[in-house]
């Protein structure tokens, strides 16, 4: 009878320890399928593990809004575009990227705002462009004329005109598959006028006025069914409404 019950105690401590580790290899298997809290680095795969609502980017797993880095990679699985987000809006820097890991521009929002500084790279990893200054390959000439400048496909990536290094007249910006994704126009390096950003679906995303380089004017926010998600007004760069 003794040994029956020893047995018996023996044989559940061995099902108790299986089930442990069972229910450990099944935990730490849910934890790489989820979004790390540390990290909060998101892989856009095309099946999101965000979407977005009403103009903010919300966690699929938790449906908060999303603060973190959105990062979408090439087909060759390398970085593509990386963003960072604060509860659910674009805030501080976004990178773009060649495919063979150098930066291709960067920008920076700020609470959902653009910023007007864009800084441009060469894909050897030279700056090409910076305050929106070009100059002629190889010199320190500023330069004048059109500008167009394409991906690897042959598609237009953007098409713009300089005069003495400066941006002046239309600027339009193109996303590997030749969808527009901005429209502005620069008056001597600096935006003035409508600045208009579009979803890869044509909608617009987010639309502000310019005036001698600063936010002066209505602006408004879309989601991509071109539903108006935010309304307010600049006034030489200082919002007031």
């Amino acid at each position: 009878m003794k040994k029956l019950l020893v047995i018996t105690t023996i044989c559940s401590l061995l099902l108790l320890s299986a089930c442990e580790k069972k229910e450990s290899t099944k935990s730490e298997i849910q934890k790489k399928n989820t979004i790390s809290s540390e990290k909060k680095e998101v892989k856009y795969t095309g099946i999101d593990e965000v979407h977005e609502k009403e103009g903010l980017l919300y966690e699929n797993t938790t449906q908060k809004p999303f603060s973190g880095i959105l990062v979408k990679y090439f087909k060759s699985g390398k970085k593509q575009i990386e963003t960072t987000f604060k509860d659910g809006i674009r805030d501080g820097k976004e990178f773009w990227y060649y495919e063979n890991g150098n930066k291709q521009y960067e920008r920076k929002y700020k609470n959902g705002i653009l910023g007007t500084d864009l800084i441009t790279y060469y894909d050897n990893g030279d700056v090409k462009f910076k305050n929106q200054i070009m100059y002629e390959k190889g010199s320190q000439k500023l330069y004048t004329g059109s500008n167009i400048e394409y991906f690897d496909n042959g598609n237009k990536k953007w098409e713009t005109t300089y005069k003495d290094g400066k941006r002046n007249g239309k600027f339009s910006l193109y996303n590997e598959t030749g969808n527009l994704l901005e429209e502005t126009t620069y008056v001597d390096g600096q935006k003035d006028g409508k600045d208009i950003w579009y979803y890869d679906n044509g909608n617009k995303m987010d639309e502000y006025e310019f005036k001698n380089g600063k936010l002066d004017g209505k602006y408004i926010t879309y989601d991509r069914d071109g539903n108006v998600t935010h309304e307010g007004e600049y006034k030489e760069g200082k919002m007031i409404k």
